[in-house]
């Protein structure tokens, strides 16, 4: 089957996914895209305890953190301040959970500091992460597009220029999706995307071979499908 691999980096392991499962006890390393309209997402059920009437969902965004609890059909929530600030687009995080206790750090290179630490009411069995999310050790996000499939991909929002890889088969013909009409990729080249900021708004530029390709004042995101 033909693939296009989009990714920021060539040597990045982190396949982007909108939900994995997880089984505790864990501690592992995760690359999240977060922002305040798309926060981490966890979804929590406990051992020996039925899911419908016993769960919890923590939502996770750039300063705050939200617990929903479910007890016997009644649901609750608290809020949680993050120690700090995290900041808006692709981070690595360290998830550790350990029967009762549940932790989410932030890595920057080899250090990691503290955001949040839970003590839960029962042991944890399942958690379903959602999100923008991968499970790795790199800080690059990587999107495998199928044949006729197409993925979104989410723009660091912080740095005005950045690079996306498109990978793939010769025969693959992947194009980016726009408002008007499709626009043919090579594959196997590099994009660069310019951000620049007018008012209240973002004017996104892609380049390719030092030529214009696509200029939009929409937003943070982008859609490439594999037309094969």
């Amino acid at each position: 089957m033909n693939y296009v691999c989009l990714f920021f980096s060539l040597f990045s392991k982190c396949i982007v996914q909108r939900e994995k499962l997880l089984e505790a006890p864990l501690n592992t390393s995760i690359l999240e895209f977060i922002s305040p309209e798309q926060p981490l997402q966890l979804v929590l059920s406990f051992r020996d305890l039925d899911y419908v009437d016993y769960r919890d969902a923590l939502h996770v965004s750039n300063h705050a953190a939200i617990h929903y609890k479910v007890r016997e059909g009644i649901s609750s929530n608290t809020i949680y301040l993050l120690h700090f600030v995290v900041s808006e687009g692709w981070n690595r995080l360290r998830l550790v959970a350990d029967g009762r206790h549940l932790s989410l750090k932030l890595i920057d290179e080899n250090d990691e500091a503290d955001l949040l630490a839970l003590t839960l009411d029962f042991p944890l069995n399942k958690m379903s992460l959602k999100g923008f999310c991968s499970v790795c050790s790199g800080d690059s996000p990587e999107w495998d597009v199928g044949d006729g499939q197409q993925a979104t991909v989410s723009l660091h929002p912080l740095k005005s220029e950045q690079q996306l890889v498109v990978t793939g088969q010769v025969s693959s013909m992947p194009y980016l999706i726009t408002d008007s009409e499709p626009i043919r990729i090579v594959t196997n080249t590099t994009l660069t995307v310019k951000i620049q900021r007018q008012n209240s708004t973002s004017v996104i530029k892609i380049v390719q071979v030092r030529l214009p390709l696509f200029t939009t004042q929409s937003g943070r995101v982008f859609s490439f499908t594999d037309g094969k």
